[in-house]
């Protein structure tokens, strides 16, 4: 049986790279139907007609931009959102996460992290490129790890975390840490308390807020375990 080809909307205001984009997405295999929009408004009058599996979407538009598109598609349809941008500043990501990006990718990503993004997010699950995840918890009031010291409980709920971004399950988590399942599904209910979350996306968000996704010293515990 034939695995079902992503249809994709690209949605950006520069016509060359949304040219050269359609290009590449041509070539994949993975990929089925694909349609062009300009702004958001062109995205929301495509899908009113039809289905779109995912919509890869620029942040800055004219007359309507990513983010509020996005606001919409998530409370009319099924599409899934890919941010797509130049701009890898924190602002961009926390918003489009909010209004229910399963994605977000740079605009200069390879091939192989577009298929990846596009898997991802069909698969059910989110997918942030490595650079946005570095680029994203550069700020101001990112906490000084060098001064905080994390209690031992805290520690274990920031590496849980951070597997959890990593999208590892709760046996993977439990193998992982050495713990049982039951144990991490009890830190898991902890988190989504500790981040005023209702799914991943929220994680993610506290995530990022917190710096957890580039403490190394979560990252050197945890390595090469994943």
């Amino acid at each position: 049986m034939k695995k079902k080809k992503i249809s994709v909307i690209i949605a950006d205001d520069h016509p060359l790279f949304r040219h050269g984009l359609f290009a590449l997405l041509n070539s994949l295999d993975i990929v089925g139907e694909i349609q062009q929009a300009s702004n958001g408004k062109e995205v929301l009058e495509i899908l009113s007609s039809r289905h779109f599996d995912v919509v890869l979407m620029d942040i800055r538009m004219q007359p309507m931009d990513g983010i509020a598109t996005t606001e919409i598609i998530k409370n009319r349809y099924k599409s899934k959102v890919i941010g797509l941008s130049m701009f890898s500043d924190r602002r961009y990501v926390l918003d489009m996460i909010q209004k229910g990006a399963t994605g977000y990718i740079l605009k200069n990503a390879e091939t192989e992290e577009i298929i990846k993004a596009l898997e991802t997010v069909m698969n059910g699950g989110k997918f942030f490129s490595e650079q946005i995840l570095v680029f994203t918890n550069i700020a101001e009031n990112r906490p000084n790890k060098k001064q905080n010291k994390y209690t031992a409980h805290e520690e274990k709920l920031n590496q849980i975390i951070y597997l959890l971004c990593h999208e590892k399950t709760s046996k993977e988590i439990a193998d992982i840490m050495n713990l049982s399942k039951r144990t991490i599904d009890e830190y898991r209910q902890e988190i989504t308390n500790l981040s005023k979350s209702k799914n991943l996306a929220g994680v993610i968000k506290y995530a990022i807020e917190h710096g957890i996704l580039d403490d190394e010293i979560i990252k050197n515990k945890l390595f090469p375990k994943i």
